[in-house]
């Protein structure tokens, strides 16, 4: 099943858990000063077996496993986004041929 709750930014804590079938973690590691403060709360632990999704990753990518997708969000203007998925691996490269072989250009 999905997940019930409203997801919001962990600013603060740098963790938010959500209940689902599989968990979602999220992650904001924009506060962290050294990387190697998540090896304290137990990240590698979330690795397993959720949906782990992460803003300013980038701050972070030493840490981060082989198999990434990489959500952009660039700002074309104060009310508009244009989000990029970018994969580094086989995997996601798949997932990505799959999903833009669907693509609703809305034009």
């Amino acid at each position: 099943t999905g997940i019930k709750a409203d997801v919001t930014s962990p600013t603060f804590t740098i963790i938010n858990e959500y209940d689902g079938d599989p968990r979602l973690i999220h992650i904001d590691v924009y506060r962290l000063d050294d990387p190697r403060e998540l090896e304290g709360v137990g990240f590698t632990d979330y690795l397993t077996e959720n949906i782990v999704v992460m803003e300013w990753a980038d701050k972070v990518a030493e840490l981060l496993p082989n198999k990434v997708l990489w959500v952009n969000f660039d700002i074309l203007g104060s009310q508009q986004r244009k989000i990029r998925l970018v994969s580094n691996c086989g995997y996601y490269d798949k997932i990505l041929q799959e999903l833009n072989g669907h693509e609703d250009h809305g034009d």
